[in-house]
């Protein structure tokens, strides 16, 4: 099962977009740089910059723009397709072969005491080649369907060693899939992005405490571990919809602030100096007889509302609409 795209609902901050807490030099290790964490190199850290991320902090905004449910099979004889699941095989035959249209691609077939699985790649046969030889036992990651009678993988993942168990028989994982970065595969990032949770415990609380307490909120190292690495029993459906406590909390976040801002420009408006224009009672009344028509409770409201405001000292921002 995998979630939608990611613009069904607010996601939280991006990258780029938290300034730095507490003075312009912020956390010492979620707004220093990248290369704080294993594996990240000179050439790593102009990749990732390229996509915008270029501290651990905006990696750990980087939120997932879909997820996976990766079941563990058991064994081979027990796949089904549709299923994402996770197997532990020997490679028995490897190979390139081409496609009706001179397509180099590469195939192989792995077997373990059950039953036998075909796996395609339709690129990067030449590493393939070097990758994937007969008599290696391989952990391989994909979606199975049925193709000609027979159960296959096209463009599997092959799980590095001491990348972690798979999955036990009937149990699962929820893999989180992020927006390309180019020149940085989908394992690497995933890695990167763990070493980052790390230090998510380090982010500053930005609400306030009552509201927290109110609204029932996850602190935002929770929220954002729940999103990078979510928990097995979290519905998948939660997911899909955005309806996490993790979603939840990253956007009540924008929206208080979002509401904050709104209320600070108007509060600074309020400020601002004006002219005022006393106008009597009498006067309104006089311009409300003097329309070639009775106006209705609500027009000769308005009107009144309209006095009021241009009798204050600061400046009136009003949107006076009709029907004709």
């Amino acid at each position: 099962m995998e979630a939608g795209p990611a613009d069904r609902a607010p996601t939280g901050r991006g990258p780029g977009q938290v300034p730095p807490p507490g003075g312009e030099r912020g956390h010492p290790v979620l707004d220093g740089p990248l290369s704080q964490l294993p594996g990240v190199g000179p050439k790593r850290a102009a990749q990732l910059a390229a996509r915008g991320i270029r501290t651990v902090r905006e990696l750990l905004f980087f939120l997932p723009t879909s997820w996976s449910t990766r079941t563990g099979a058991g064994a081979i004889a027990e796949l089904r397709p549709g299923e994402t699941a996770v197997v532990e095989a020997t490679v028995v035959e490897a190979g390139a072969a081409w496609t009706r249209g001179r397509r180099r691609i590469f195939e192989a077939v792995v077997e373990d005491e059950t039953g036998r699985l075909r796996l395609r790649w339709f690129h990067r046969a030449g590493w393939l080649e070097r990758r994937v030889r007969p008599g290696q036992t391989l952990c391989l990651a994909g979606t199975v369907r049925r193709f000609r009678g027979r159960l296959e993988m096209v463009h599997p993942e092959i799980l590095e060693a001491g990348a972690g168990p798979a999955p036990a028989a009937g149990t699962r994982q929820l893999q989180p899939r992020y927006g390309e970065v180019p020149g940085v595969p989908p394992r690497a990032l995933a890695r990167l992005v763990a070493a980052a949770l790390e230090h998510a415990d380090a982010l500053e609380e930005v609400l306030p405490r009552a509201l927290l307490q109110r609204r029932q909120l996850l602190s935002p190292g929770a929220a954002l571990r729940m999103l990078h690495a979510p928990p097995p029993e979290l519905p998948a459906r939660d997911l899909e919809t955005r309806r996490t406590p993790a979603h939840r909390r990253l956007a009540y976040e924008e929206f208080f602030f979002l509401q904050l801002g709104l209320a600070l420009k108007a509060r600074g408006v309020a400020l601002e100096p004006g002219i005022a224009f006393p106008i009597t009672p009498a006067a309104v009344e006089e311009a409300l007889g003097a329309l070639p028509f009775a106006p209705t409770e609500a027009q000769a409201r308005v009107v009144r509302e309209i006095a009021g405001d241009m009798a204050r000292p600061q400046p009136m921002h009003r949107l006076l609409q009709g029907d004709v």
